[in-house]
């Protein structure tokens, strides 16, 4: 599992739970939560610096590397193709053409 990847599913598991706890009339609940939202703080904040520097990387990768894509020779293929077995992610859609 990647950094990125565990810092943001312990972001996404923790905030509602601290959130629930924070919103409770027990104190030592209360108190509970507080914790929790501090450490999901601490997350939120490593996550953002990690996607900044992911994002810095790929920027640089894509300005300093040519386009790996063919260019289209057949444009009618293109306009006869069929696109088979679209995934959508909360991250992309991805998706199988068929020429």
């Amino acid at each position: 599992m990647s950094k990125l990847t565990a810092l943001a599913e312990y972001v996404h598991t923790w905030a509602p739970i601290a959130t629930q706890l924070l919103a409770s009339d027990n104190d030592a609940v209360k108190m509970y939560g507080v914790k929790i939202q501090q450490e999901v703080d601490v997350k939120k904040r490593q996550l953002e610096a990690e996607l900044g520097e992911a994002k810095a990387i790929l920027g640089m990768t894509l300005a300093t590397h040519p386009s790996q894509h063919k260019e289209v020779s057949s444009p009618e293929l293109v306009e006869h193709s069929t696109i088979h077995g679209c995934t959508e992610t909360q991250v992309k859609t991805e998706c199988t053409i068929e020429l």
